[in-house]
């Protein structure tokens, strides 16, 4: 992840980690719990704010070509949508770890309007990112952006996490450790909040 963040930050554009990534900073600071060692998400998830589809192309090779340095392969620009036509806003590119690991970074991009109300990702209502809002996101769900600690430095995330409450708001997610902060040893509305974890 550290890699996927070297690349992103020199670039200096607004993104933001998400999905399952953001979940798994938000329980724990990380991918797994370094109490139990269990993988909370083996992808990198982010999105992106572009310009427009030229400046996405652009970033894209940049990132790619960065991340190849770094032992990444096989990157794919593509679209989340499966509408003909659809913008291609996902560039997906792989690292291969030890024996059969692998690890998948998929960064999303989007494009703000002009008044900076809405992102759309490829204007297709029905498809991945942006389905639950009808292809737009309105952007007051994630900025102002703030740090979440990302092993053992930051990273950005949205204000409030955008994707579905209820895959937050699951109570028992980790075994009871001594010490815990939390009632039942899982991730409370306290901890998502980020208290005491950014």
């Amino acid at each position: 992840m550290n890699e996927v963040l070297d690349a992103l930050e020199a670039l200096g554009s607004t993104f933001w980690l998400t999905e399952g990534t953001l979940i798994g900073l938000l329980r724990h600071g990380r991918n797994d719990s370094a109490a139990t060692g269990r993988v909370v998400d083996h992808d990198v998830d982010v999105m992106i704010e572009m310009d427009g589809q030229e400046d996405w192309e652009s970033i894209a090779r940049t990132v790619r070509r960065f991340l190849e340095e770094q032992g990444w392969s096989r990157a794919t620009l593509g679209s989340t949508s499966r509408a003909t036509g659809a913008r291609a806003d996902r560039l997906r590119i792989w690292r291969r770890g030890r024996g059969f690991a692998r690890t998948k970074c998929d960064i999303h991009s989007y494009v703000a309007d002009r008044g900076r109300e809405i992102a759309l990702s490829h204007g297709d209502a029905d498809s991945y990112p942006f389905q639950r809002w009808g292809g737009f996101l309105p952007l007051a769900l994630v900025e102002l952006l703030r740090r979440c600690r990302c092993y053992e430095r930051t990273a950005p995330v949205s204000k409030r996490p955008p994707g579905d409450p209820s895959r937050l708001e699951r109570r028992r997610v980790r075994p009871p450790v001594p010490g815990d902060p939390t009632e039942d040893g899982g991730a409370s509305r306290r901890d998502l909040a980020c208290t005491g974890r950014c």
